[in-house]
């Protein structure tokens, strides 16, 4: 016991051998580590090369529908401009980010997220003339980085029960008739 409590250097390698016999008992899920390919989305890039193979869009509304085979744990860039639509987020783990930020970025409709895991990032989100900015109908979502405004709800938290481990933050939600609500 005298060994334990008086050198430091032996319990730190105590604990290093310990966390290599049980370090898998530790590890994240297999589907964090998952590292498909990266889609690409700007408006610059010319619509006939939408699903050519090459991961790279020039709408939204093309990358959702031609994703070829989703995986969880995908991630979809959107490059600076303005997108258009109301858009529906089916695919789990799904991360969306602007490579330019919210100030650059902008969804000029609403985002409706239907799995968990999903991820937002970095957009500006107009939702102007309608029910809502953003909707969350799943567990485990993560909205941050994100300006939401111009919607009767800027954020509205829907599902059958209670949502659980969302985060919300680092976002404006303004000029919205609410803010954020939740059913």
């Amino acid at each position: 016991m005298r060994l334990w409590n008086h050198n430091a250097t032996i319990r730190a390698i105590l604990v290093f051998c310990l966390m290599g016999l049980f370090g898998s008992a530790f590890a994240p899920p297999a589907w964090a580590s998952h590292r498909g390919p990266v889609f690409y989305v700007d408006e610059a890039n010319p619509p006939q090369d939408d699903g050519d193979g090459d991961y790279h869009f020039h709408s939204l509304a093309a990358a959702l529908a031609q994703f070829p085979s989703p995986q969880e744990g995908d991630t979809l860039l959107l490059g600076p401009g303005i997108y258009e639509g109301d858009f529906t987020l089916s695919v789990e783990r799904l991360t969306i980010k602007a490579t330019s930020g919210a100030e650059q970025t902008t969804i000029k409709g609403s985002l409706s997220v239907e799995v968990e895991g999903v991820r937002l990032s970095g957009i500006s989100v107009d939702g102007t003339e309608r029910p809502f900015g953003i909707r969350v109908a799943a567990d485990k979502v993560t909205l941050e980085n994100l300006f939401v405004f111009g919607a009767q709800t800027g954020v509205l938290f829907e599902g059958a029960g209670s949502l659980k481990d969302i985060i919300l933050k680092a976002s404006r939600i303004y000029h919205n008739e609410t803010g954020v609500s939740g059913a």
